[in-house]
């Protein structure tokens, strides 16, 4: 995978180079944001924070307004490195079906994928909250005469949470026609805010703590545009910074598939899930209180082999352990 994408980064053109019709393809950016994060989980620190730096010093993202990053009508922003585009096209059933998939099943979805009170409160006064989580009641549009979308429903009797990701929600007028598989909102996979914090990481990891908390302040600062006073630059160092930086992995990349990663690469698994369902049976919260999830193990670490593979082998391949 390293070589790979050392070669794409050595040919492929810089985002701002790169043709209209082009849009959504790798670029040099991408291939080195990539590189920087297969570094950063091979624990090969210099390598990381050297391919992040060429990425964040490119001049190619910047960091808009964090309520947008995510909005239908923000295809390929600035700060998008590099993300799965979608045509909401009927004749060829082009699309994505997430955004239903994750919806209110009061609003027409299905209501998986949600999120926890448990992340809620990680947020506390943070205003991505708002940006991240719909909760029971919140305020996402105007009063229709099917649905109340300033009072919104997320249905908690059938939800797992009483919450939903806004970072998958589209407004009704943004909706097509036969939305489920032909939503047009992208996907993004890697963005800056993401490099950033793996430039931190890495940072932190060799030493240059000075670095780090330049890389994690400038994320931080975007949040507090939201709504000055609420997110305060960081002072940390050493063990309390990695923390701090791992924490604001969690907030910010909320619902963008990278957690269980993370805690993976963080050797944190057992530990978070364990301590997750631990205050999940103490909650007080309305809707999720005393749901945990499955027990997690360290055989979760890693995924089952396939067996068919495994006898593809011919003995060669072995399952992993606790399956």
């Amino acid at each position: 995978m390293i070589k790979d994408l050392q070669e794409a980064a050595a040919v492929l053109p810089e985002k701002n180079a790169r043709l209209s019709t082009d849009k959504g393809r790798a670029t040099k950016g991408s291939a080195n944001a990539y590189l920087a994060k297969a570094y950063l989980y091979t624990e090969q620190w210099a390598l990381a924070q050297t391919a992040a730096e060429t990425v964040i010093n490119s001049n190619q993202y910047s960091l808009g307004d964090f309520s947008t990053v995510w909005s239908v009508n923000n295809p390929n922003g600035v700060e998008s490195i590099f993300e799965l585009n979608y045509n909401a096209n009927q004749t060829f059933g082009l699309g994505t079906a997430l955004t239903v998939v994750m919806r209110s099943r009061a609003d027409g979805g299905w209501g998986f994928d949600t999120p926890s009170s448990n992340l809620e409160r990680a947020f506390g006064n943070d205003p991505r909250r708002q940006w991240t989580i719909i909760k029971q009641g919140d305020n996402v549009g105007a009063k229709t005469a099917s649905f109340d979308y300033s009072n919104y429903d997320t249905k908690p009797q059938e939800n797992e949470s009483g919450r939903i990701s806004r970072k998958m929600f589209l407004a009704l007028a943004d909706r097509p026609a036969n939305e489920l598989d032909h939503s047009p909102l992208n996907r993004i996979e890697m963005r800056l805010a993401d490099l950033l914090l793996i430039h931190a990481e890495a940072s932190n990891k060799l030493g240059q703590d000075g670095k780090a908390l330049t890389s994690l302040n400038l994320v931080r600062a975007r949040a507090n545009n939201l709504n000055p006073g609420t997110v305060p630059a960081r002072t940390s160092s050493g063990s309390q910074l990695l923390s701090d930086i791992w924490l604001e992995r969690r907030l910010e990349l909320a619902m963008e598939g990278h957690r269980y990663y993370d805690l993976v690469r963080q050797k944190r698994l057992v530990s978070v899930m364990q301590a997750f369902n631990a205050s999940q049976l103490t909650s007080t919260d309305a809707y999720d209180k005393g749901k945990v999830k499955d027990q997690i193990s360290d055989k979760n670490n890693l995924f089952p082999i396939p067996t068919t593979q495994i006898q593809l082998s011919g003995g060669n391949v072995t399952q992993n352990p606790g399956y």
